[in-house]
């Protein structure tokens, strides 16, 4: 009798694993089955990290689809592409869950997270610009789980860049910029380029930019470009810092101490990624 239940037990999880579909809704609410699209449908795929973008299905191969947005063509696994929410339709998302949000006209769904739900409106966060709104069902879309990990992670970047952003490098005492200076300055919105000073007005300094047009800064947005012969000081452990590129060249980067191991500290970025630095090779953020 025993031998008979052991084999019936076995013959229904054999039909139930038959039955089972990638996507399927299994138990995950926040699971989307994948479906067969056919050209001229109007849809939405994962364009980029942080979100989705809707367009028209010009042509299927296989599990590829080519799907045009504007005057650009774009190629996308059937994995990435999902149906438009249906107007009318009701939403079983709830908050802390990432979906794609059609917050603004437009063709793009933007990688938001769910802050409350009451009824048919649904308030969302954007990921990237960190906007709240409040949204019908039909202008959220439940995403899979690799879209899900991936607005995580966009999340988790940010809010490191946010935090590390709090605090900003300061020049030294009585430091007054000169013709010809190599610096690291705040070209805009927090982001810090190497340029040379190029002239000076009172308390302000035009910058050539490696990249850019010059401008004219203020002085503590200027700091003097780290050199080895008079960089020693190695940054404290957990505190945030500015991070020359690799190569030398480019915007630094916005990292936090990890580990200082004598005349080098360990730094983490804000996507995870690690690095070893030197005394010249970091701004100090305070």
């Amino acid at each position: 009798m025993k031998k008979l239940w052991l084999i019936c037990l076995a013959s229904l999880l054999l039909a139930a694993c038959g039955n089972f579909k990638i996507g399927s809704n299994s138990g995950n609410p926040a699971s989307v089955e994948i479906e067969k699209h056919k050209v001229g449908a109007t849809v939405v795929y994962q364009s980029g990290r942080d979100g989705l973008t809707e367009g028209v299905i010009e042509s299927v191969e296989g599990a590829r689809y080519k799907i045009k947005y504007g005057t650009t063509v774009a190629t996308a696994e059937e994995s990435d592409v999902y149906s438009l929410p249906k107007a009318g339709a009701k939403s079983n998302v709830k908050p802390s869950d990432m979906v794609a949000a059609k917050i603004n006209a437009g063709s793009y769904w933007a990688g938001a997270e769910v802050m409350s739900v009451n009824g048919d409106v649904i308030e969302v966060k954007d990921l990237f610009y960190g906007n709240t709104v409040s949204l019908s069902p039909d202008k959220i879309l439940v995403v899979r789980p690799p879209s899900v990990a991936g607005f995580q992670k966009v999340k988790a970047e940010k809010e490191f860049s946010t935090k590390a952003k709090q605090s900003k490098p300061k020049p030294p005492a009585g430091y007054k910029p000169k013709v010809g200076d190599r610096v690291v300055a705040e070209w805009s919105g927090g982001a810090w380029w190497v340029g040379e000073i190029s002239g000076v007005t009172g308390e302000k300094a035009k910058i050539k930019w490696e990249s850019f047009k010059e401008s004219e800064l203020s002085f503590d947005k200027i700091i003097p470009y780290p050199k080895a012969e008079t960089s020693t000081a190695m940054p404290a452990a957990n505190g945030y810092v500015l991070v020359k590129p690799e190569g030398g060249s480019g915007q630094w980067h916005y990292a936090q101490v990890t580990a200082v191991n004598g005349n080098s500290a360990d730094v983490k970025f804000p996507d995870g990624k690690t690095r070893p630095i030197k005394a010249d090779e970091y701004i100090a953020l305070n």
